[in-house]
C-alpha cells in the first residue's frame, strides 16, 4: 500500500435535459476529505435554465490524498456534486439529484470530458434523464510518478507530464524506440568493406 497527493481541477461546466423552464439552479461541490484552494466556495452561481440547459463553465481547485494497491493503481475517491435548484424566491431550496465521480479514473490523462446521468436523492422517485457534464485534470505534487488510474483499459502516462491539448506527450520516447529498432540495409555492407580494407 502507498499514498498520492494530486491537485484536482473540477469543472462543472452544464446540466442537460433538465425538466423545468423557469427555475434557478446551481451546485454543490463535496470533495471527500479534500480542501479547495484559494477560499473558494462550494457552490457554483445560480444559473437560470434555457432551453432545458443550464451553464456553469466554474472550475474549482482542491487537493486529494489516496491510496494505491501494491500494483500502483489508485484507489477510489468520490467527488460528489449535488444539483439543485431554487424554492420560495431563492430562500430555500430543493436537491435535484446528484452525481459521484472517481477522480482516480481521471489521472494520467490530462483534461478530460464526462457526462454522468443524474441520481435521484429520493431512491422512491424516478430521476429524469438529466446529464451532468464535467472536466477533470490532476496533477501529483507527492507520492509514486507511476501510480496508474483506476478502471480505465487505455494506457496509463506519468499523471504530471501531459502537452497543452491534454493527450500523452510520449511521441519522442516511441520514436527514440523506433530508431533504437532501426538497422539500416546498408549497414553489413559497410562492415565488411571495412574487413576487406584492412587485410
Amino acid at each position: 500500500m502507498g499514498r498520492v497527493k494530486f491537485q484536482v481541477h473540477l469543472e462543472v461546466d452544464s446540466l442537460h435535459a433538465i425538466p423545468y423552464q423557469t427555475v434557478i439552479v446551481f451546485c454543490k461541490v463535496k470533495p471527500n476529505e479534500g480542501k479547495f484552494l484559494s477560499g473558494k466556495s462550494f457552490f457554483t452561481h445560480r444559473q437560470p435554465v434555457e432551453n432545458n440547459v443550464v451553464t456553469w463553465k466554474e472550475g474549482f481547485d482542491f487537493q486529494v490524498k489516496m491510496h494505491t494497491g501494491d500494483d500502483a493503481v489508485a484507489l477510489p475517491h468520490i467527488v460528489k456534486i449535488s444539483v439543485r435548484r431554487e424554492t420560495e424566491g431563492g430562500s430555500k431550496h430543493a436537491k435535484l439529484g446528484h452525481v459521484k465521480i472517481d477522480v482516480s479514473e481521471f489521472i494520467g490523462f490530462g483534461r478530460t470530458e464526462r457526462n454522468y446521468l443524474l441520481v435521484s436523492d429520493d431512491e422512491s422517485h424516478r430521476q429524469d434523464n438529466s446529464t451532468l457534464k464535467v472536466a477533470v485534470s490532476m496533477k501529483l505534487i507527492e507520492g509514486n510518478p507511476l501510480v496508474k488510474p483506476r478502471g480505465v483499459t487505455a494506457r496509463p502516462s506519468n499523471p504530471h507530464v501531459h502537452n497543452e491539448d491534454g493527450d500523452f506527450d510520449d511521441d519522442d520516447d516511441e520514436e527514440d524506440e523506433r530508431d533504437d529498432l532501426n538497422i539500416s540495409s546498408e549497414e553489413p555492407i559497410r562492415i565488411v568493406q571495412q574487413v576487406l580494407d584492412g587485410l
